[in-house]
């Protein structure tokens, strides 16, 4: 399974439990491949380490981000 987004690329937030973060552009700063996850058990998925700007907010999984659409 490859990776979705790349180190460098906007994105947007589309699902977060604060509902303030929704729709907020950030940006990839790192990226790692999961295997395993506590409360999910086996996963094959891939995590992003996503900056704002200002700050890093965590980890998001690929499922949480939105390609970043010029309008």
């Amino acid at each position: 399974m490859e990776a979705k987004f790349r180190i460098g690329e906007k994105v947007k937030i589309a699902n977060h439990p604060d509902k303030s973060k929704i729709g907020k552009e950030v940006e990839i700063i790192n990226l790692h491949h999961s295997n395993f996850n506590p409360q999910k058990g086996y996963v094959d998925e891939w995590l992003y380490n996503v900056w704002d700007g200002a700050k890093s907010l965590g980890w998001a999984p690929e499922c949480d981000l939105v390609i970043n659409k010029p309008s």
